[in-house]
């Protein structure tokens, strides 16, 4: 087993697709960890949720990144998680999202921050 085996990382998406090239890094981020870590976990924080959102994936590099998005546990993300205070604030409903998440409030993200030794936020 390789270090990074025995590490638990958490790759949190702060920002909405489109605007930046950040979205799309932390997503390559995700799938190129998920071949050398056990424990790979995702997080959708603040704008980040947009990425989640019905109709983020219109136009051709979105769609594209909506399609790689939804691929994430078949690259072998463990988990992925949403911020429900994110999507509230931003109008989003969470049965709407677009990628089954499981919901965490602000103690769950302090949790997950806490207990994963790599934590990389885009």
């Amino acid at each position: 087993m390789t270090t990074a085996d025995a590490k638990s990382f958490l790759v949190i998406f702060r920002h909405p697709p489109g605007g930046s090239a950040l979205a799309r890094e932390a997503l390559d981020v995700a799938l190129a960890s998920a071949a050398f870590v056990n424990r790979l976990e995702v997080l959708f924080l603040d704008d980040g949720v947009w990425q989640l959102a019905p109709g983020s994936g219109s136009g051709t590099d979105a769609g594209s990144f909506a399609k790689t998005l939804q691929a994430l546990p078949v690259y072998g993300v463990s988990r992925c998680h949403v911020h429900l205070p994110s999507l509230e604030q931003r109008g989003i409903r969470s049965d709407a999202v677009t990628l089954d998440c499981e919901p965490a409030d602000d103690a769950a993200v302090a949790r997950m921050i806490d207990t994963h030794d790599v934590v990389l936020s885009f």
